[in-house]
């Protein structure tokens, strides 16, 4: 009997089959997880590119930030700079620097600056800006930082001023509401001329970076407040005297058109005063305490006047002419013979030799003795050598 083997077959061909198609599908299924692994490590790798360019572009914007701030704040001092070169008064460009600085860095509540005055040897406060605090008034010359300042011609930068322990703050006898601050000198030619510096009534306020740029405002600021000094100081001297600081011949004339020009009823006088024997004490004792006279009689003359109202000059070589404000005759007479007196009666040592000088002077009024400059000038001198004819060491008035 034949026998047929064909179903054995069948079952190796379709184990084979099985062999073949489950050896494809485990290799579809490797080639596809490999894909799929290699498709997360592109991934991650493209998120962490993503992820760094974001970071890349942040930096980039803060530094394009940073540097429109800083060009900004160049153009503002480029500006600034040609707002200041423009103005020769002194309280004009303080106060255009204190405002201007508190909008270059508006983070600050206030704005101070101080100019030091050589006469007194102290700081004198000239302008301030920004918030008004009821219970803080700034201090007219100055508070330990400011005197720090001054001291160390450096600037300053406080974080905190209540845990700064470079200052006793008990020594300001309250409780400064100032929180922050950055300080610069205003200097010129290595000499300190001024402060400018900024409050903040919050801690942590300012950085380094602040200081800096306040630090170029204040070399802007130092220039600007040197030429007002400068252009003050040669405008001083075109108007006064050298040797004793009263006006010159020159300025008391043209004062003197001015006030008659606008002069309706109320009067004036003038006091025409010359040395007597001036040149004796020059042959005497050399021109040096010519100059001496010269100066101790220029200190009684501005004693005996009123700073804003009258006007004391020296008319000539040891001649002085003196505008005396709202004076009739009788007033002006009585000054003058009180300026006289105590002329007289000072002792001046020329040489260690003690001397004394005397005066005469002739007194012309507004409008009785003339309605004009030249005529008013010239009743005065010629009262003023009456008197030195009639004796001197006297006053004429007619």
């Amino acid at each position: 009997m034949y026998v047929t083997l064909t179903c054995p077959y069948n079952l190796f061909f379709l184990f084979l089959a099985y062999i073949v198609v489950l050896s494809a599908i485990v290799f579809i299924y490797r080639r596809i997880s490999n894909s799929v692994c290699a498709w997360e490590i592109k991934k991650s790798d493209l998120y962490e590119r993503i992820n760094l360019l974001q970071a890349e572009l942040e930096q980039a914007s803060r530094i394009e930030s940073a540097l429109q701030r800083k060009k900004n704040r160049y153009l503002a001092l480029e500006s600034m700079m040609q707002k200041l070169s423009y103005n020769l008064s002194l309280e004009a460009v303080a106060h255009y620097i204190v405002q201007k600085t508190l909008d270059m860095i508006p983070k600050a509540d206030q704005c101070v600056i101080y100019i030091v005055d050589e006469e007194k040897q102290r700081l004198e406060l000239v302008d301030s800006a920004g918030v008004d605090v009821d219970f803080y008034r700034l201090p007219k010359t100055g508070d330990i930082f400011d005197k720090w300042i001054i001291k160390h011609a450096c600037p300053l930068l406080i974080e905190d001023t209540s845990q700064d322990y470079r200052f006793d703050l008990e020594s300001l006898g309250k409780t400064t509401p100032v929180g922050s601050l950055i300080s610069v000198p205003l200097i010129l030619e290595e000499k300190v001329i001024g402060i400018l510096r900024l409050n903040s009534f919050d801690k942590y306020t300012f950085y380094s970076e602040d200081l800096s740029f306040l630090q170029t405002i204040g070399d802007l600021a130092a220039v600007a407040i040197g030429n007002t000094i400068l252009y003050k100081r040669m405008e001083s001297l075109a108007l006064h005297d050298g040797l004793t600081g009263l006006y010159l011949r020159r300025y008391i004339l043209e004062r003197l058109d001015e006030i008659l020009l606008y002069r309706k009823q109320s009067t004036f006088s003038l006091l025409m005063l010359d040395i007597d024997d001036f040149k004796k004490y020059n042959d005497t004792y050399g021109h040096t305490a010519g100059d001496i006279i010269i100066k101790s009689i220029a200190k009684i003359l501005l004693k005996h006047t009123r700073r804003h109202k009258d006007i004391v000059a020296r008319y000539g070589g040891e001649e002085f002419l003196i505008y005396l404000e709202g004076k009739d005759t009788r007033s002006a007479v009585e000054i003058a013979e009180r300026i006289r007196e105590e002329i007289a009666q000072k002792e001046v040592v020329l040489r260690r030799t003690p001397t004394r000088v005397t005066v005469s002077i002739g007194v012309a009024s507004y409008p009785k003795d003339g309605r004009d400059r030249t005529t008013l000038i010239k009743k005065a001198d010629e009262r003023l050598y009456r008197a030195k004819s009639m004796g001197k060491d006297r006053v004429c008035s007619a």
